[in-house]
């Protein structure tokens, strides 16, 4: 199990302490399950939970350790083990687990300098400024490149852009080694898109092209990113290629709708009417059921696919989705465990899927309120589609156009050691050598 879901700002919630240094917290009551009493016990699982890849199980694990045990080792594996998911990619916030946190370590080594920016962070989002202040002081701030991640984040938010960049910059040259190697793509990610925001295209997508999308396994939401890259630099048929790639069982459980309204923008381009009457068909097919089922007024509940439309308000509910379905893959595999921990590892899982299921059923009729909506404007608009496609055929600025179409050549040569072959392929896509799929459109706007 890899992890491979990025946000640009790690911690956005503040704190308050339990520790020496503030006021303290009241003690978590109640009574600890018998199975679960011994710390030492919990000390075995959580390592043994890692080595077997169990890692949903093994944040939940170090959660409980924080609630049930207040001696300093149990506390700091518990912490240790939620920053190692972490660097490991863990795709959801951990933001509230570090909000009772009440360790001083020392040194430079990485978990005790990744829990200082953490514990820095969630105080300032408080006001909590000295305390801030005094983790952050603490923090190798020229060299570790969380703490230049962070810095990165709180420009951009102040709309800092080029200071911004030259942050990201200095964190994907500190973010060299391999626990680092997750920080290091969100922070390419992040870099991207500020570079796309800045209009800079072509810098936004040699991070794509020269890294991001090299990464195994892929984050589908980069497709998306670069297509939208080639959509401003006019690489039509580059931009079609990518989202292309939303067909394959590469793309997740995810359903990404936005590639309507990206192959949308490129048909009238295109001048296609049959492309923009395909797709909408396509869509469809896709969402028909719904829509019809949406307007007479049936039960959201009634369409599972629905919940599966990305959409950045359903962040929470995705985790919490997500969740049960690593959870319940996990809880399968428990006699992979040794034999003394499994009653312990039992009770694990199974209060964790209680608990992700409760505040999965508090969310879902809000979530499929949101999702209903969107899916209805986005099928609204889509009816505008061909309409706007015919209307660009009569574009003045195609009308008169006085250049004469460009032959495709056989080698198309940009520059003395740049070339590409051409061939033909059937369907509306071919893929060239390096396995890159190009979408082949007529540009229909010209008489």
């Amino acid at each position: 199990m890899v992890f491979n879901r990025t946000t640009l700002i790690i911690f956005t919630v503040a704190t308050f302490f339990c520790s020496s240094y503030a006021v303290a917290a009241e003690k978590w009551q109640g009574q600890v399950p018998k199975v679960a009493e011994q710390p030492e016990i919990w000390q075995e699982l959580i390592p043994a939970l890692i080595d077997k890849g169990m890692y949903y199980g093994a944040l939940a694990s170090a959660e409980n350790m924080l609630n049930f045990f207040s001696d300093l080792p149990s506390k700091e594996l518990a912490y240790q083990t939620v920053v190692q998911l972490i660097d490991m990619g863990y795709p959801f916030s951990t933001r509230a687990i570090f909000i009772p946190g009440d360790l001083d370590p020392k040194g430079s080594d990485n978990f005790t300098q990744s829990y200082l920016v953490y514990k820095g962070i969630v105080n300032i989002d408080k006001k909590m400024l000295k305390w801030s202040e005094y983790y952050f002081n603490k923090v190798d701030q020229s060299n570790f490149p969380k703490f230049l991640f962070y810095k990165a984040a709180q420009a951009y938010q102040k709309k800092k852009l080029v200071e911004t960049v030259n942050l990201l910059k200095q964190t994907l040259t500190k973010a060299t080694t391999a626990e680092h190697a997750i920080l290091a793509q969100k922070a390419a990610r992040t870099l991207a898109r500020i570079y796309y925001e800045m209009h800079e295209f072509e810098k936004s997508q040699e991070i794509y092209q020269t890294f991001l999308l090299k990464m195994n396994p892929i984050t589908p939401s980069d497709w998306l990113e670069s297509a939208w890259n080639y959509y401003q630099m006019k690489q039509y048929p580059e931009a079609l290629g990518l989202v292309y790639n939303f067909e394959s069982k590469a793309a997740g459980e995810s359903l990404q709708v936005e590639k309507y309204i990206l192959r949308a923008l490129i048909y009238r381009e295109y001048c296609s009417t049959e492309a923009a009457d395909s797709m909408i068909k396509s869509f469809e097919k896709e969402f028909g059921e719904i829509i019809d089922g949406i307007k007479l007024g049936e039960p959201l509940v009634k369409f599972p696919l629905l919940v599966k439309v990305a959409h950045p308000d359903t962040q929470e509910y995705r985790q919490f989705a997500q969740t049960i379905v690593e959870l319940k893959n996990e809880s399968e595999r428990l006699d992979d465990l040794p034999k003394k921990l499994r009653d312990i590892a039992s009770y694990v899982y199974e209060n964790e899927l209680k608990m992700a299921d409760r505040r999965l059923r508090v969310q879902d009729n809000r979530i499929r309120d949101i999702l209903a909506r969107h899916l209805i404007i986005l099928s609204e608009s889509l009816k505008f589609v061909k309409f706007d496609v015919v209307r660009a055929k009569y574009n003045p600025e195609h009308v008169f156009l006085q250049e004469e179409p460009i032959a495709t050549p056989l080698v198309d040569s940009s520059d003395e050691y740049k070339f590409r072959l051409h061939w033909l392929q059937w369907g509306d896509y071919w893929r060239d050598e390096r396995l890159l799929y190009r979408g082949i459109l007529k540009n229909q706007c010209q008489p």
